[in-house]
């Protein structure tokens, strides 16, 4: 990567680069003028000291593909999916199943994840026979699902952008404290329900059981925000003709 940023800069080549925030990067190219660094995500300032012109920064820079906003419906907590994102590599799609399957009363979806180990994958697919279980494997697109049901439980990735963007109701699980400090941004919007890192079961029991019993309490007390929306790639595609336009 050093390399090929390094040969890049002798060309002089006009650069756009995405999700990356590495101290090589900010030293050896963030420093020309022309070039662009987008971070689409709700972060620390970490950008502050910097030539702010250089970075687009925050979420209205998320490229996301558009999709229909679902229906703000203040019915009961009936139907909930998890998804663990591609690998789950703390096993927590089946740990939060074990809490919710207690509500008998509750239909649920799980997402398995192309990178899901392979003797998690036939402990899930074991449960496909149950009447209130569903299950899906490599989703392309989360949202489309989500739409079918009431409550996404997601773990601290990507998804909580794509759900945001629809207006979904969400809650974000940390898969360690580094993943919590990293969402906490994120969390700071009020755009989801944070149950916090997965340390101690009976914590994360009952951290999910509050938020199952008051779900309209959590969820429909102020009108969903409008933070995140399908326009990012065009704000990125007018940066880059300004650029142009000066040069």
């Amino acid at each position: 990567f050093k390399k090929i940023i390094k040969l890049l800069l002798k060309k002089n080549i006009f650069l756009v680069i995405f999700n990356d925030n590495s101290k090589i990067l900010i030293k050896n190219f963030i420093n020309k003028k022309k070039n662009i660094l987008i971070y689409p995500y709700a972060t620390q300032t970490f950008f502050k000291d910097k030539n702010k012109s250089n970075y687009l920064v925050g979420v209205k820079y998320s490229v996301l593909k558009e999709n229909k906003i679902k229906k703000d419906e203040k019915n009961d907590l009936k139907k909930i999916i998890i998804s663990c994102g591609g690998a789950d590599f703390k096993k927590l799609t089946l740990k939060i199943y074990n809490v919710l399957k207690k509500f008998k009363k509750i239909q649920i979806g799980i997402a398995i994840g192309p990178n899901f180990k392979k003797d998690e994958i036939e402990k899930i697919l074991k449960l496909k026979n149950k009447k209130n279980i569903k299950i899906y494997q490599n989703l392309n697109n989360l949202s489309k699902v989500a739409y079918n049901y009431d409550l996404a439980i997601i773990t601290s990735g990507l998804t909580k952008y794509e759900l945001a963007s629809i207006r979904m109701n969400f809650a974000v699980v940390s898969e360690n404290e580094f993943f919590a400090k990293q969402h906490k941004p994120f969390a700071e919007l009020k755009l989801g329900y944070v149950i916090g890192v997965y340390d101690d079961p009976n914590k994360f029991d009952t951290k999910i059981s509050y938020m199952i019993k008051n779900y309209k309490k959590i969820f429909f007390r102020k009108k969903k925000k409008n933070l995140i929306d399908f326009n990012g790639a065009y704000r990125i595609i007018k940066q880059i003709k300004k650029r142009f336009i000066s040069e």
